[in-house]
């Protein structure tokens, strides 16, 4: 029982000490709750204070920054002001240094001085400024990291209950936030210091222009005097010049009269009154009066125009020697003229020799360069001779003579003694040697074989074909014709309907512009036997690399027949401006055709068959 009672005894204490403890365990829970509530409100105060910094840190880096810029535009003014200082200072060290008094001088070394001194302290103010800027760098960069580094340290410390621990860090930081705030401070007061510096820099760089304006009128007042005492200086030497002149004609003069008798005074005024000597003087001051019209600056004005003459001679040896230079220059550009202009005739006149010759099987054809004085012509066979001596310059040469033999004929003639059709022929044949020698990208005839013989006409259409097909020189060729063998070498082909005075253009085929042809002609030949018929007209046209043609009959309608073969777009372009060649020949004979297209309507009619839509051909 006793036992029993003791150990009910011992757990009773027990029990107590337990609940004991357990109010203890309650209470110091409730004090840490109450600590952790105050670090709480503190770490919120912390976080305030932080963000508060934080706004104090954006306006001294924005003070910072515009404190800089405005450093930065002294700096550049402060650099413009030193170029214009050290021109300005390279003019006074010039000739105008010595024309400046003593006083001005001892100040112009005084400025330079003042100018050192300047530039020294803008150097420290820059390096104030650039130190300040770093200094606040640093400060926001150190405020920033430990900002966040405090953000993490509170939220560790509010996740732990190790409220001592929490103090000290609190209190850690803010020791840590002071220095910031102290830093901030300090970077806040060196660009506040930097800026008034600057601003006292911007003061003198003022003072210093000023002084450089007062200087710069200063030199130029001293140039203008200096300018108008050397004008003096030459009037004064012109001047003594003059009376040097004088006093020499005057000493020369002397000595052609001689030396006179020392008696010679004495023997003509001893014995003489006063009064005589008076009268005497008069008379003679009379006699002098009559020389008052003499000009006395005869003598100045002699020496200025001899010197004017001098010149004048010097200007004209300048014109003359100006002159021959010019006269070299025209003659060598006459010579590489004359020489430019052999050698493309001479180009020109091989090639018509051989273009003719293909032209004219059989025949012969020269161009001749006639002479200005008349003499003997260079014909184009005589490319190595040497040529005789005409007119100089550009009347060297008055024109080209044309020479040409038919086969079968006699002796060459000129273009004088040839038929309508061989001058025809002539002129084709120019114009495909000039073609040879300088070619254009496109031709355009217009009936060029109407006055030729069918075998010419032949050879003008493959002449045409093989000018089109030149690798070097390719060209395109728009031709209008009535005849079949330029149709036969065509690429292209366009007939043009003329009806009721509207023009219509299309592509057709070789066949029915041959039979189009073919058909005109019956119906010419039945106009010219029995007083009435047709018309009947062509266009051909030949692209970079291919010949066209057309036709159409009819009475009262035109038909123009255009080919153009090439590549791409240029055989299109050569194909529609085929088509526009025929459309402007349809177009240009409207009185051969209106008696005809209104005599028959029913061939009119007849004739809408050859109507539709233009193709133009693009054969790759």
């Amino acid at each position: 029982m006793k036992l029993a009672e003791e150990r009910r005894s011992a757990a009773a204490a027990a029990v107590a000490a337990q609940r004991e403890a357990h109010e203890a365990a309650v209470c110091k829970v409730d004090a840490l709750e109450i600590e952790r509530k105050k670090l709480r409100d503190e770490t919120r105060r912390a976080k305030q204070e932080l963000g508060n910094r934080r706004g104090e840190e954006g306006a001294l880096r924005g003070a910072a920054e515009a404190a800089e810029r405005q450093a930065a535009g002294y700096d550049a003014e402060l650099a413009r002001l030193q170029s214009e200082l050290s021109s300005l200072r390279k003019e006074l060290a010039s000739d105008m240094t010595s024309a400046l008094t003593p006083g001005e001088q001892q100040e112009l070394t005084g400025l330079h001085a003042t100018e050192e001194g300047l530039k020294r302290e803008l150097r420290a103010a820059a390096q104030a400024r650039d130190r300040a800027a770093r200094e606040v760098s640093r400060a926001a960069a150190h405020l920033e990291a430990v900002t966040r580094k405090q953000e993490a340290e509170l939220a560790e410390a509010l996740a732990t209950d190790d409220v001592a621990k929490e103090r000290a860090e609190l209190d850690s930081l803010a020791a840590r936030l002071a220095d910031v705030v102290r830093s901030a401070e300090e970077a806040a007061g060196a660009a506040a210091a930097a800026e008034r510096r600057a601003e006292e820099l911007g003061r003198r760089a003022e003072e210093a222009r000023r002084q450089r304006d007062e200087l710069r009128s200063a030199a130029a007042k001293r140039e203008a005097e200096a300018t108008d005492t050397a004008r003096s200086l030459e009037s004064l030497e012109a001047r003594r010049s003059a009376l040097l002149s004088r006093s020499s004609e005057a000493e020369r003069r002397l000595r052609e009269l001689g030396a006179l008798p020392a008696d010679a005074f004495d023997r003509a005024y001893t014995g003489m009154g006063h009064k005589e000597l008076v009268r005497s003087l008069e008379e003679v001051g009379s006699a002098l009066e009559r020389f008052a019209g003499v000009n006395k600056r005869a003598l100045e004005q002699y020496a200025d125009f001899a010197g004017q003459r001098g010149e004048l001679v010097n200007r004209l040896k300048e014109q003359q020697a100006s002159e021959s230079k010019i006269r070299e220059l025209i003659s060598a550009l006459d010579a590489r003229k004359d020489e430019a202009l052999e050698r493309t005739f001479k180009g020109v006149a091989k090639n018509f020799r051989e273009v003719f010759a293909d032209l004219v099987p059989g025949g012969q054809g020269e161009l001749v360069m006639i002479r200005a004085a008349g003499r003997n012509a260079m014909g184009a066979g005589a490319e190595g001779e040497e040529e005789e001596e005409g007119g100089g310059g550009g009347d060297k040469y008055s024109g080209v003579k044309v020479k040409v033999r038919f086969a079968g004929a006699g002796e060459a003639v000129s273009m004088r003694a040839l038929s309508g059709g061989q001058k025809t022929l002539v002129a084709l044949a120019l114009i495909f040697a000039i073609q040879r020698c300088d070619p254009a990208p496109f031709y355009l005839f217009d009936e060029i074989d109407a006055a030729l013989d069918p075998q010419y006409r032949t050879t003008v259409a493959a002449m045409l074909r093989r000018q089109a097909h030149d690798p070097r020189n390719p060209a395109q060729f728009i031709v209008t014709t009535f005849h079949p063998q330029i149709v036969n070498e065509a690429d292209a082909l366009f007939g043009v309907a003329h009806t009721n005075r509207i023009s219509r253009v299309y592509a057709i085929k070789r066949a029915d512009a041959l039979q189009f042809l073919q058909a005109a002609e019956e119906q010419a030949n039945q106009a010219a036997g029995g007083g009435g018929g047709g018309a009947v007209a062509a266009a051909a046209t030949t692209g970079g690399a291919g010949t066209s043609a057309a036709a159409a009959t009819g009475a009262g309608t035109k038909g123009t027949t255009g080919s153009g073969k090439g590549s791409g777009a240029r055989g299109r372009r050569g194909a529609a401006a085929g088509a526009g060649a025929a459309k402007a020949a349809a177009r240009k004979r409207p009185a051969r055709r209106q008696a005809e297209s209104e005599d028959d309507d029913e061939e009119e009619e007849g004739s809408e068959g050859l109507e539709g839509e233009g193709v133009a051909m693009d054969e790759d």
